[in-house]
């Protein structure tokens, strides 16, 4: 009974993982480039922009 479950999963698995890994893959990219991008445009104390040194 067990051994066929793990058969089933492995196969399901096999099936839906490369659908599934690029997207969240692309997500975590997204998100990191976010926080990368908010970062480099977040004001100083002094309430200048980084941009605004340039």
């Amino acid at each position: 009974m067990t051994e066929m479950n793990l058969k089933k999963l492995i196969k399901y698995g096999a099936i839906i993982a490369p659908i599934v890994y690029p997207k969240v893959k692309n997500r975590l990219g997204t998100n990191n480039l976010r926080k990368s991008y908010s970062d480099s445009h977040r004001t100083r104390m002094s309430g200048k922009s980084i941009l605004d040194k340039l």
